[in-house]
């Protein structure tokens, strides 16, 4: 476990572009950008594009999705067609 005050780089996160505040500054295409994010003090310092980032602590997420705790990302088919 990393101390809270600790500095990494979560390196190719996948972020939905809809999340984003400016989606328009990151190149690619489709519904979702792959990101450098930078942690610093536990929380979030900066996004850069993969790869772009300075060497340091990192986590590499080999793309996987990132989300905001708050997303519920399951879904009641059946109840949303009744």
């Amino acid at each position: 476990m990393r101390p809270p005050d600790a500095a990494y780089v979560l390196r190719n996160a996948r972020i939905a572009r809809v999340l984003l505040a400016r989606p328009e500054a990151y190149g690619g295409e489709g519904g979702t950008v792959r990101l450098d994010i930078a942690i610093e003090g536990g929380r979030i310092a900066g996004l850069r594009p993969t790869g772009s980032g300075a060497a340091g602590l990192e986590v590499d997420l080999d793309g996987g999705m990132m989300w905001p705790c708050i997303a519920d990302i399951h879904a009641h088919l059946g109840r949303g067609h009744v």
